[in-house]
């Protein structure tokens, strides 16, 4: 009797995820392959992944061990994609991928010299904020950015 109570239960559980679940992705919108979303409260931007000026950045960041790991790549410094499309007056970005993690970087971060970067690996980028003690904000496969 007991056994049946928590059979239905997880039952119930296992039926609400699958709902909330596809839901979720049903109320997502889709960006196009090789393009990033820059949303802000004035105007959504779409910019070709493909087309940015990349330079060659090399660095140091920290895992959630503490270990550090070089990391080398071709990277824009977020702060000159957003001067690219003339956005200025913000005060966080928060940055999603494409399974929806998100992380936040104050305007501050952004605006530091070689903090923080869009590395453009295998078609996909990837957030890098130099400097944090984890890589808890190292983001694989950014597909948009919410500007606040």
């Amino acid at each position: 009797m007991k056994s049946n109570k928590i059979f239905i239960f997880l039952s119930i559980i296992v039926v609400l995820a699958i709902i909330f679940g596809v839901r979720h992705f049903q109320m997502r919108e889709d960006i196009p392959e090789n393009t990033l979303q820059i949303e802000t409260k004035e105007e959504t931007y779409l910019v070709d992944i493909t087309q940015l000026s990349y330079k060659q950045v090399t660095g140091t960041r920290v895992n959630g061990k503490g270990e550090e790991k070089q990391v080398e790549g071709q990277g824009i410094l977020l702060k000159e994609l957003f001067f690219q499309q003339n956005i200025s007056d913000f005060s966080k970005a928060i940055i999603l991928a494409d399974d929806s993690y998100q992380v936040e970087v104050t305007a501050e971060e952004i605006h530091q010299e070689e903090k923080v970067y869009l590395f453009y690996e295998e078609n996909e980028l990837r957030l890098i904020v130099f400097g944090d003690k984890d890589s808890k904000r190292s983001v694989s496969n950014v597909v948009e950015i919410k500007v606040e």
